[in-house]
């Protein structure tokens, strides 16, 4: 798998650089018109921007999946959210840090 930089796009769960994303490639949406050519130029930035949200998909589920087993417990899913929301790293989300990662625009 290439590294990606999803900072951008999965700052929820405070990915913050270049990750391996996935166990392999990610699956290619089926090519326009049945395979018979290039995509038209109309449809290659939406091709693009699937891709780049698959991948940060892929590296936020990655990031979540702690014990790395294909599954996503409600603990891994717990401890994700106050890692990202905990700003002073106490161990606990305070409702100034809610308000704070919503006023950053760290969640939405």
């Amino acid at each position: 798998a290439e590294a990606v930089d999803v900072t951008a796009t999965a700052p929820m769960i405070g990915i913050t650089g270049p990750c391996q994303i996935g166990a392999g490639p990610t699956p290619r949406p089926p090519s326009f018109g049945g395979g018979s050519g290039p995509l038209p130029a109309s449809l290659q930035g939406q091709q693009a921007a699937v891709a780049a949200t698959m991948a940060a998909a892929d590296a936020a589920f990655a990031a979540m999946d702690r014990n790395h087993d294909g599954l996503i417990t409600k603990g891994e899913l717990d401890k994700a959210v106050v890692e990202a929301l905990d700003s002073n790293n106490d161990g606990v989300v305070t409702r100034a840090e809610v308000e704070e990662a919503f006023a950053s625009g760290k969640v939405a």
